[in-house]
């Protein structure tokens, strides 16, 4: 999962952490919670949903069609892809795409735009006129609004092999302000502005194996011997977005549940609450579609000499395993998650503070795996 480049000026900063850490222990010490890192106080980036449009090399990489399972996120060169930030307001909601301005650089494979707080400063060179451009590239892809829409380039000489992906960064403006004037604030000062996010995105190239198929026929160096390649490896799905199967919503003893069909819609609810209300959201992963993405991965073993072999000889072993999928949660108005997060796995526990008023909150949950898939879905509560 990737977190908004939030960097700030370093001159006095130290000072006032000082300061602010003195102020916030003693009102906490009159027992006064602070809103976790989880609740939105302020818009703020918390997914890349990538989505390929069209199949450039290996149209037919993908035995599933079917039109109701997630998009693909995994891309191979030439594809078509869509990425769009979901930004979130301080209501829970996303922004409209079509109001939106952007700006996406290339980091390079296996490479970031930013190291620390310290961010690149070869960036600004359009992509599309280098000389035998190809993913290995610092440059600048391009501009758009929300839907940002490129085609992936070829993979470079250094392919590895094992996770190959490229480092994106994008500059997302709104309310007026423009992607351009974002990044040339973003350059200069190094620090927040106001109408402005930043974000890092990891595009992911696959399926591994294909992929080894592909960098062979353009003459890279082999990682692992095509013949030692078993079928079932060959044939290993795309990754997709990652997708619940039924999400379950307990407020104070009573239960709401919903299905897959009532997730498709994206937002469910609104659940009604009460002040003070406490909540506990439990989800559940699709595991067909898991079971449908299997992950290949070779480990190399050694065969010892013996009869068969006359000296040691390595090779390697195929082992299948299922995609990790995590999730997290923002919470908004007068929803607030009962301890700070990050990933903890499939619950969370939330409550409507007491002095909660009629209206929506909302729950913003983001589920994501370590191959690029990411999406997000809404819960609303009505006090």
């Amino acid at each position: 999962m990737r977190t908004p480049d939030a960097s700030r000026g370093r001159g006095g900063i130290g000072a006032a952490l000082v300061s602010v850490l003195v102020v916030l222990l003693g009102v906490i010490g009159c027992g006064f919670q602070l809103p976790s890192p989880n609740y939105l106080s302020q818009p703020l980036v918390v997914a890349v949903r990538a989505e390929v449009l069209e199949f450039g090399v290996f149209p037919d990489r993908s035995a599933s069609a079917e039109a109701s399972l997630p998009a693909i996120v995994e891309v191979m060169p030439g594809d078509s892809v869509e990425l769009e930030p979901v930004i979130l307001d301080v209501d829970g909601l996303p922004f409209d795409p079509e109001g939106l301005d952007s700006i996406w650089f290339q980091c390079g494979f296996l490479s970031r735009c930013v190291s620390g707080s310290e961010l690149a400063v070869d960036l600004d060179v359009p992509c599309d006129t280098l000389e035998d451009y190809d993913g290995g590239e610092r440059c600048r892809l391009g501009e758009g609004d929300g839907r940002f829409r490129f085609e992936v380039p070829e993979i470079d000489a250094g392919y590895r092999g094992d996770t190959e992906y490229m480092g994106l960064y994008g500059v997302i403006a709104w309310d007026g302000q423009s992607a351009q004037t974002c990044w040339e604030r973003r350059v200069a000062l190094d620090e927040a502005i106001e109408g402005c996010a930043f974000v890092e995105y990891e595009l992911h190239y696959g399926p591994t194996w294909l992929l080894q198929i592909y960098a062979d026929a353009l003459g890279f160096d082999e990682v692992v011997h095509l013949e030692e390649i078993p079928g079932p490896a060959l044939a290993q799905e795309p990754n997709r977005r990652p997708a619940l199967s039924a999400l379950s919503v307990r407020v104070d003893g009573e239960v709401w549940d919903f299905d897959a069909e009532q997730l498709a819609a994206a937002s469910v609810g609104p659940v009604p609450a009460q002040p003070g209300s406490s909540i506990e959201i439990e989800l559940s992963f699709d595991a067909n579609l898991l079971a449908q993405q299997l992950i290949f991965v070779a480990q190399s073993v050694l065969i010892e000499a013996g009869e068969e072999e006359e000296e040691d000889v390595w090779a390697y072993v195929f082992e299948a395993d299922v995609e990790s999928v995590f999730a997290q949660i923002y919470t908004s108005v007068d929803l607030h998650i009962t301890e700070v997060t990050y990933l903890i796995g499939s619950s969370f526990e939330v409550f409507i503070d007491e002095g909660a008023g009629p209206g929506i909150s909302r729950a913003a949950i983001v589920i994501f795996d370590s191959r690029g898939g990411e999406e997000v879905l809404w819960v609303e509560f009505e006090v």
